[in-house]
């Protein structure tokens, strides 16, 4: 055909459009975002036109199978939504003004038949799995991208700006704020040039973790405070799990990685399933070991070795009506316990303390909660057992301390639980309070008479 002009936004009221293929014509214009309400469309073909400017989130397309707009003008990078595409079977971006890198995500879409990208001005790597998808991406002249996206954690220079408020000097910034008691100065951080997307989060080491999106997606983040040496990867690929003053475990999938602060690989491991995201992994004190649970299981890893190991498999109790059952969601179907894992203090040095906490279907009045609980379906009274373990780092068993606890990161302080039900797993201490001060969550109600005991160690 010989059409002329733009595309009318108005085709994005035809909400029951199926198949859309405006070729070889003499479109001009931008391609109307308004098309992305066609929420049954699976063809869209607008090839051989003069289109320009950017590819427009096109997001609401869902069924979309057949994405061709080759041989236009279109310029920018390869929108993230792309990647999201569930259903695309055919992409076609060929013979456009194409910059900026392949998004990892198309090596993940599962049902990609066919990709071209070629003729454009694209940059970066190529997803290794679309090695064996049809098409041209072995002949763009990229690299393959390494097989985990783990080996993705790159240096971002200058990501984060940083500023000195004098005492007394009005803070008139969006950022994370260092309060220094004795001279009376607050730094503040913020990210620099991107939008911060998730906040910001004080780790354990001097690191400040946060999210920044642009228009490959979204960024995990980390800043050295040390040094001002900052880092990025894939947030939708790529967890950082803990820190410690000289290590760093990120994880991707089942597998997981222990870098030093200059990012360097220290050990590569896994354990077959997922880190669980109930209970945080913790490096030791001085860390050399890791702990961490999957799959109801805690491990230990000792970061030298890389060599995970078993500390603790709870074993299932067994009541009168059937097993004592999860905690979680839904205590009709899983038979496991929680799990909760922190820092403990022993006379001769820091240890793990490890709580598998059960519940059952029926009561026991050696372990009621003071507030009769049921069970969501069934409207069963349950009861609370909460079994405590506690090991060394080197993964041995130990009995339970005199002063039982939950240590801080940096061995300061204890907080120890009197006069209540709550278990000692409750209480927690908080790295994104000043100090590593102690918090207690949930809060004991007053008519309980439960206190929490802050213990003073040592002092630096």
């Amino acid at each position: 055909n010989r059409l002329t002009g733009t595309i009318p936004p108005e085709l994005g009221r035809l909400t029951e459009l199926i198949f859309l293929e405006l070729s070889d014509n003499r479109l001009t214009g931008k391609i109307p975002p308004e098309l992305g309400r066609l929420t049954k469309l699976t063809w869209l073909v607008l090839d051989d036109n003069r289109l320009r400017g950017r590819i427009p989130d096109l997001g609401g397309l869902r069924p979309l199978r057949f994405l061709s707009l080759r041989g236009n003008l279109i310029t920018g990078r390869i929108p993230a939504w792309l990647g999201e595409a569930t259903s695309l079977h055919h992409l076609d971006l060929e013979d456009n003004w194409l910059t900026g890198d392949i998004p990892l995500s198309f090596g993940r879409l599962p049902q990609l038949h066919e990709i071209r990208l070629s003729d454009n001005d694209l940059t970066g790597c190529v997803p290794s799995t679309l090695e064996d998808v049809r098409g041209d991406a072995a002949d763009l002249g990229l690299p393959w991208c390494p097989t985990h996206e783990l080996d993705l954690i790159e240096s971002a220079p200058d990501m984060f700006t940083h500023r000195v408020f004098e005492d007394g000097e009005a803070i008139d910034w969006h950022g994370i704020f260092v309060f220094d008691v004795e001279t009376g100065l607050t730094e503040g951080y913020a990210v620099a040039g991107l939008g911060n997307d998730g906040g910001y989060r004080p780790h354990r080491g001097d690191w400040i973790e946060t999210a920044a999106r642009d228009d490959d997606g979204k960024w995990g983040l980390l800043l050295d405070r040390e040094t001002m040496r900052a880092w990025r990867w894939p947030a939708r690929f790529i967890n950082l799990e803990a820190t410690s003053e000289e290590h760093l475990l990120f994880s991707q999938g089942t597998l997981l990685l222990v870098t030093n602060r200059r990012m360097e690989e220290i050990a590569r491991f896994s354990v077959g399933v997922a880190v669980s995201t109930w209970s945080a992994p913790i490096f030791s004190p001085d860390g050399s070991a890791v702990v961490f649970e999957a799959a109801n299981k805690v491990y230990l890893v000792p970061v030298a070795t890389g060599r995970p190991v078993v500390l603790f498999d709870p074993p299932l109790y067994h009541g009168e009506h059937g097993d004592l059952r999860l905690t979680r969601t839904d205590y009709g179907e899983r038979r496991l316990p929680t799990l909760g894992i922190s820092w403990a203090s022993y006379d001769g040095g820091p240890g793990i303390f490890v709580t598998a906490a059960y519940r059952r279907p029926e009561p026991d009045p050696k372990h009621r909660e003071p507030e009769e609980q049921f069970t969501p379906s069934t409207k069963v009274p349950v009861a609370r057992v909460t079994e405590r373990r506690y090991f060394s780092w080197e993964g041995e068993a130990l009995p339970a301390p005199a002063c039982p606890g939950i240590l801080s990161p940096d061995g300061r302080y204890k907080a120890v639980q009197d006069g209540g039900p709550y278990p000692l797993n409750t209480l927690t201490f908080n790295p994104a309070r000043a100090g590593g001060h102690p918090s207690s969550s949930p809060t004991p109600k007053p008519a309980l008479r439960s206190s929490v005991c802050i213990r003073h160690i040592r002092t630096h």
